[in-house]
């Protein structure tokens, strides 16, 4: 009798190329993630790395930081073009001839001009501010995920009105009254005034002259607009493409650990085999720490992709994932496959203990009974939908536990935003 080495409980692979090594960093709860991993991959240039045989190399499989460094470069750029925007519409309101209006009878002081339009402009200037702080207050009402994504923007956006509604009404008669020099032309001089004018006066006229058609037309558009709040889904956040994406198949219970290498190794090959891929980093089972659970059963799968202007020509992200997914079920035989992104799947995960938003489970006697009742019924709303055996009693017994796992239907192609999360 001699005493042996613990099971192997999981595996890894990296672009194919066999068995490897890998390791995960856990961020602690509230830390910037950010920051993190900006002090890790400086420890591993002066440390980690220089301490490596000849030969190894430690390569970062996936790198949150990138996905974080593109959304703010993308606020940045909105941020700077709101700007450039809203310059550009002041500049055109404020455009007027260097002409001095003549004023009817006796001149004022500057300093009277600037109060009087300051108490004429203040009040709808404050109140306006005011409607959109208001208008804010139900994103306070949002709760988990979407509250979590949204409360910072909410928060953001009502103190900045607020503050700007307050200063409007304090300051900025202030600030006329030093920075407005010259000569201070009427506001019919300017021609976009007068156009606007033009087109506004009929509608208002019209509006004042029948207020109680205006108020019954008002609550008849708020009516019309019930039957398609009742058609909205239970969704309210929609996914965001964070330009990696997460394979997760399920394999067949009961294979060893040498099949499984195998598996992930032959669909690495596959998914490395598209130009569009950069790298692809897959594990089947548990790491050797008490944050992963996985079965054996489960394996999860980062592929990162190259920039978007190297891929072939009419690619999409939709596109890209049909063909990986037919080209793997001619290879893969029995596996489940799953399409998500990390962030997004660990979300579902947390959220519905499965890797999709959505999730039937059918306990029955009969297992070939059970999937063809579902296949019955009304499944319009979903791009695709699988039945997987997940377990069986270890008596013989033909009860079986069968997980249908199936997502939310695609979101338009007119949207901004996509979801590539499907159940193959």
């Amino acid at each position: 009798m001699t005493k042996g080495h613990p099971i192997r409980r999981g595996v890894v692979d990296y672009n194919g190329m066999g068995d490897t090594a890998g390791g995960i960093v856990v961020v602690r709860y509230g830390e910037s993630v950010y920051d993190v991993l900006q002090r890790v991959k400086a420890t591993i240039r002066a440390t980690v790395q220089p301490s490596l045989p000849e030969g190894v190399e430690l390569v970062i499989t996936y790198d949150r930081s990138q996905l974080i460094e593109h959304s703010v470069e993308t606020l940045t750029e909105k941020l700077i073009e709101e700007m450039i925007i809203v310059s550009v519409v002041c500049v055109v309101f404020l455009f007027h001839e260097h002409e001095e209006a003549k004023p009817e009878g006796e001149r004022r002081s500057r300093t009277e001009v600037v109060i009087e339009a300051a108490k004429e402009v203040g009040p709808s200037l404050f109140f306006s501010l005011l409607i959109i702080t208001v208008s804010f207050l139900p994103v306070f009402a949002l709760q988990d995920q979407e509250g979590r994504l949204f409360k910072p923007l909410a928060f953001t956006k009502t103190f900045s009105m607020m503050f700007a509604a307050i200063l409007s009404i304090t300051v900025g008669p202030l600030l006329m009254r030093l920075l407005i020099r010259g000569r201070i032309p009427s506001e019919q001089k300017n021609p976009v005034n007068r156009f606007l004018i033009w087109v506004y006066h009929p509608f208002a006229h019209f509006a004042f002259k029948n207020r109680y058609l205006m108020v019954v037309l008002a609550l008849v558009a708020v009516v019309s607009v019930v039957p398609i709040f009742m058609s909205l889904g239970s969704e309210f956040m929609p996914p965001l493409w964070e330009g990696t994406i997460m394979y997760m198949p399920v394999a067949p219970p009961g294979g060893s650990i040498e099949t499984k290498k195998e598996a992930i190794v032959r669909q690495d090959r596959i998914i490395k085999s598209f130009p569009e891929v950069e790298s692809v980093f897959a594990k089947a089972g548990r790491a050797e720490t008490a944050t992963d659970p996985a079965p054996l059963v489960m394996v999860e799968t980062i592929i990162n992709l190259k920039p978007q202007d190297q891929w072939r020509s009419g690619m999409t992200h939709d596109k890209l994932i049909d063909e990986m997914d037919a080209a793997l079920r001619k290879q893969q035989i029995g596996f489940t496959n799953s399409w998500t992104m990390p962030i997004k799947g660990r979300i579902d995960m947390l959220a519905t203990g499965i890797r999709t938003p959505i999730g039937v489970k059918i306990f029955g006697p009969e297992l070939k009974k059970s999937p063809a009742s579902v296949r019955t019924s009304k499944r319009h709303s979903a791009p695709a939908w699988s039945a997987e055996r997940e377990a069986s009693l270890p008596n013989g017994s033909p009860r079986a536990i069968t997980s249908i796992l199936k997502s939310v239907a695609r979101p338009s192609r007119a949207t901004v935003s996509r979801s590539p999360t499907y159940t193959k």
